[in-house]
């Protein structure tokens, strides 16, 4: 690793249960990146299916600091959700501050805190340049409650009976839910 990655953060577009949507990665690079390089972003997998790439869509990748085009792969463990973009046909990029933005990432379908994110810089030789591991924690809130609805089966003032409850959750209710 020759240099040190600084002022890192990746912000989910919604911090909601759930919600599908764009991935913001920022990062100040000290070492150049090259134009066949690669930026890789780990997401954690810390609660329930964890961050799902191509959700609603292939993820894909916009970046206003960097030259080229991009391809972008995804890998998926027991831990974690690998989002590799390789760059070709563009330009070494000089140090500074950096952002990309992946599209069709899915968050966790549970509340809590992401676990902390992980972002590098490769050579095309798959060599780390730079790299940022403990990059701050989401948290991920409440997804809605939608069409809720309370019928009992009678009307009539004083009626003993029972009482349809119906609603539509954002997110599964897990099995020893309440």
């Amino acid at each position: 690793i020759t240099g040190g990655m600084s002022g890192t953060n990746v912000q989910p577009a919604s911090l909601v249960a759930g919600a599908q949507g764009n991935v913001a990665v920022s990062f100040t690079n000290s070492s150049t990146i090259p134009s066949d390089g690669i930026v890789q972003v780990i997401l954690p997998n810390s609660l329930g299916n964890g961050f799902v790439a191509n959700s609603g869509g292939t993820t894909a990748v916009s970046a206003s600091s960097l030259t080229g085009s991009f391809s972008v792969s995804t890998a998926t463990t027991s831990t974690s959700t690998i989002v590799t973009v390789t760059r070709s046909g563009g330009s070494t990029t000089a140090n500074g501050a950096q952002t990309i933005t992946l599209t069709n990432i899915k968050n966790p379908d549970i509340t809590g805190s992401t676990g902390t994110y992980t972002i590098r810089t490769l050579t095309s030789a798959d060599v780390v340049v730079e790299e940022a591991t403990g990059v701050t924690a989401d948290t991920i809130t409440a997804g809605s409650i939608t069409s809720p609805n309370i019928q009992p089966a009678s009307l009539v003032a004083s009626a003993v009976g029972t009482v349809a409850v119906t609603l539509t959750t954002t997110n599964p209710i897990p099995a020893n839910g309440k």
